[in-house]
């Protein structure tokens, strides 16, 4: 079969019983030549992954501005708990800022590569506050091998074009030999109610292949494995996107405007989507919800 025998142990067992004889046991333990397989968990699923990346979505800065005053969100503190120890750190995707100063004001400093230039430009006056800000892409992160012990990136992978190559410079910027060394990544939980949302009303009607995150994870997951980083660990963390108070009916026809313009503001279909799914919420609030439940999984990849 291939396998590579890591250890063998030979045991005698004796049955509570009068009447059986001592059984001699032998224990293998092996598995197939190369790395560890990357674990499966229950946080990555629905099973089966899907067998290719389903490509980007296209998030345009209006849709971020008016999504953010209404998410609430407690994965930037589960974040920078997880980089516990780690003084070099690369925020890839700096956003609005908000997750790269808290970074920083726990940490010391805080380095972000920002590929919108209209956000960049946003967040270019955070030096006074440890933040170093960089144009740049996940897939092409624009400093030497070995520059940081931790590197995070929240939300992000399901908007790079080669989600691979970006785990890759990932581990490519990190300093492997340092003894705090980590990824940290943050995707959508399997049952995230607004990913189940745009698959559902808009993601599938535009004849696109569903959003996975847990995918993204488990490809993560591999990466950071055969790179030596062989202590995997996952955590759910909370977000939600809580609309303005209201009846249920402005709250559901205001979430389906934001939700259906996050991913396809300018698709042609774009009214039908948000009619679609604001009928659902409409159900949905209409039962005493007051959010949409946005939770998310965090990975954090270390040296054993």
């Amino acid at each position: 079969l291939g396998l590579t025998v890591l250890d063998r142990h030979a045991a005698t067992f004796q049955p509570d019983s009068r009447i059986a004889g001592p059984e001699e046991h032998l224990f293998l333990r092996a598995r197939r030549p190369g790395p560890p397989a990357a674990p499966a968990h229950t946080l990555l699923g629905p099973y089966p992954h899907p067998a290719r990346y389903r490509g980007p979505h296209a998030l345009s800065t209006a849709a971020w501005s008016a999504f953010e005053p209404h998410f609430r969100r407690h994965d930037i503190d589960a974040v920078v708990d997880a980089l516990t120890g780690c003084r070099r750190v690369l925020d890839v995707g700096g956003g609005t800022g908000a997750g790269v100063r808290a970074i920083a004001a726990r940490h010391g400093s805080c380095t972000t590569v920002e590929p919108n230039q209209d956000r960049e430009t946003e967040i270019q006056h955070l030096p006074d506050q440890g933040i170093t800000v960089h144009p740049g892409r996940a897939e092409h992160l624009p400093f030497p091998d070995g520059s940081f012990d931790a590197v995070t990136a929240s939300w992000v992978l399901h908007y790079t074009d080669d989600p691979d190559t970006a785990i890759s410079e990932m581990l490519r910027v990190l300093d492997h030999d340092d003894l705090h060394a980590r990824i940290v990544l943050i995707q959508g939980a399997p049952d995230n109610h607004m990913v189940a949302l745009l698959n559902e009303h808009c993601v599938i009607p535009a004849g696109e292949q569903a959003d996975h995150q847990g995918y993204l994870l488990h490809l993560a997951a591999r990466r950071c494995i055969e790179a030596g980083l062989t202590d995997i660990s996952y955590r759910r963390v909370e977000a939600a996107l809580v609309p303005d108070a209201g009846a249920p009916d402005r709250q559901a026809a205001r979430t389906a405007r934001i939700l259906a313009d996050f991913w396809h503001a300018h698709h042609p279909d774009n009214p039908a989507m948000r009619a679609s799914m604001e009928q659902d919420l409409l159900a949905h609030y209409g039962f005493g919800h007051h959010a949409v439940d946005d939770s998310a999984v965090l990975l954090t990849a270390r040296r054993p």
